[in-house]
């Protein structure tokens, strides 16, 4: 089943990139172009890629389908120049081809960069001109685990070169979060331009990452998590006054416009008598939701970007709940990296949100909790 779901999900991708493609190059006169083309680059150190267990419905998968985490072997950071950025979400062009590690991932994603429409109102104004910059804005960038594993990573070679502080080009109004975690990482916040959505800007040196993770199977690059974890979550940033975080944690997503658990109410008081607590990480800063899951025993969630924040936790196991026909590999495969146990459910649909039999919820995973 996971085989014919993962063939048919990769016909579409093929469908609409091929479409995409042809709109760029046909009507807009515009290339996609992939950094790994340059030869100006530096080279950074990067591991092999690790194997990564899949189970699926508690069907080891192993071996008809051997997830291995992103092979990064050719990892590098490229060194471009009279770069323009335009629109909202920000799409990076060189002369008349797009650089998809800053902007779309894949043409697939021009759909969603309404790049016509930015073209079109930036053509004839004056831009505004940045000497050196790395992009940190695009089309996911204000999505939390986006942001962790395709943004953030973007400024790990500036530990590698010195001598190089370049401006960070940030999306508009960026969330507090990501504003703690630049400066987790060192970031000063006179280094930051929020990007405004009208105008453009021209930059003189853009250093640009290649992609940090494999798209299509959301493979996770070992040495970025690894980076990302000992910079986010160091000893440094222990907070002993926080003891008191639950161990056995139910994520809500009462504020997202999906992927809800109608019967929520119910599940959450089962759950209450063993012991579990519900959490809304977007009231949580930064620092308590590093926290919450470095001391967490036991995370329960339905797949959202919230689950991002395994990447801190020590010693969880987790339990992620899915529609049916709708698995998704992303925190499968961070698991597997951090030897983290894992655990999917396949819930009822109901429209985009998830029905859950609490009963059978209980029974199957009794031997947890």
């Amino acid at each position: 089943m996971v085989e014919r779901l993962r063939s048919m999900s990769f016909r579409v991708f093929r469908r609409a990139e091929e479409k995409a493609l042809k709109v760029l190059q046909s009507r807009l006169g515009f290339t996609p172009r992939y950094t790994n083309w340059l030869r100006q680059h530096y080279w950074l150190t990067v591991s092999h890629p690790q194997s990564v267990k899949l189970r699926w419905n508690g069907t080891d998968l192993s071996d008809r389908y051997p997830v291995k985490a992103y092979d990064a072997s050719e990892t590098f950071v490229a060194c471009l120049h009279n770069v323009e950025v335009i629109g909202h979400p920000a799409v990076a062009l060189s002369g008349r081809e797009i650089i998809m590690e800053n902007s779309l991932s894949k043409p697939a994603n021009l759909n969603k960069s309404r790049l016509p429409t930015a073209l079109a109102k930036s053509t004839f104004k004056r831009p505004r001109y940045i000497d050196q910059a790395i992009i940190l804005t695009h089309l996911w960038s204000k999505n939390y685990y986006h942001w962790m594993f395709e943004t953030l990573p973007r400024l790990r070679f500036l530990d590698l070169i010195d001598g190089v502080r370049p401006n960070l080009l940030i999306n508009p109004q960026p969330a507090l979060w990501q504003l703690d975690s630049l400066y987790r990482l060192g970031v000063d916040s006179v280094d930051l331009i929020e990007q405004d959505p009208g105008m453009r800007y021209l930059i003189g040196t853009t250093y640009v990452t290649s992609n940090l993770r494999e798209i299509q199977i959301s493979g996770l690059n070992p040495t970025v998590v690894s980076w990302l974890r000992e910079r986010l979550s160091g000893p440094d940033y222990a907070l002993p006054g926080h003891s008191s975080f639950p161990e056995r944690i139910l994520v809500s997503r009462r504020q997202a416009t999906s992927r809800k658990i109608v019967n929520f109410e119910a599940f959450e008081r089962a759950l209450a008598v063993r012991g579990f607590t519900t959490v809304i990480l977007e009231q949580m800063s930064f620092a308590d939701q590093v926290e919450l899951f470095r001391r967490a025993r036991i995370v329960i969630g339905v797949h959202g970007a919230g689950l991002t924040n395994l990447l801190f936790s020590d010693h969880a196991s987790l339990i992620e709940i899915f529609q049916p026909e709708k698995p998704a590999w992303h925190y499968a495969n961070l698991c597997g990296l951090l030897s983290i146990p894992y655990y999917p459910y396949t819930a009822s649909a109901v429209g985009e949100d998830v029905l859950i039999d609490i009963d059978a919820f209980t029974k199957q995973f009794r031997g947890l909790f």
